[in-house]
């Protein structure tokens, strides 16, 4: 069964940014095709890079495909936006260590009575929004995570 196609940056994979004009988009499909043509490829390197390109060129090259194309990704980020401006605040301070002998994590009560759970291992990676297991709410987590403000929790609007 064929798997379902990710999504793609299109601009990004091309090196152009949303203001490009079909002259540049053609120019940096043809480069960026050439660079990544499975003839033309380093040893090691996949097809994906190529396979991107063409699904790039796909979602710009003609002007209603591309402004479905950008229509779809204002909308992904509105509802990112969306998302974000909803989640809760909190820190590793205000969560519940527990140690496990399957392995330590955070825990904090969600407004469903389930629980929002940060593994050490996902702290590790730097995770810091975490969802409950049992609904759609989300915690974002502010202190002592890699790459986050160690800044005091707020807590959300209401």
């Amino acid at each position: 069964m064929d798997e379902p196609m990710q999504p793609i940056d299109a601009y990004g994979i091309l090196k152009l940014d949303a203001s490009a004009t079909a002259e540049d988009i053609r120019r940096a499909y043809h480069q960026a095709a050439r660079d990544h043509h499975p003839d033309r490829r380093k040893a090691g390197e996949s097809d994906m890079h190529f396979i991107q390109v063409q699904r790039a060129w796909e979602a710009l090259r003609e002007p209603d495909a591309r402004r479905q194309y950008d229509a779809q990704k204002r909308l992904e980020t509105m509802l990112e936006e969306q998302a974000l401006a909803s989640l809760s605040d909190v820190t590793l301070d205000d969560m519940t260590h527990i140690q496990d002998p399957n392995g330590n994590y955070w825990q904090y009560p969600c407004r469903c009575g389930d629980w929002y759970e940060l593994t050490e291992d996902q702290r590790d990676e730097g995770i810091n929004i975490v969802a409950c297991s049992s609904c759609t709410f989300a915690i974002r987590i502010l202190e002592d995570i890699p790459g986050i403000n160690k800044e005091r929790a707020h807590p959300p609007a209401s």
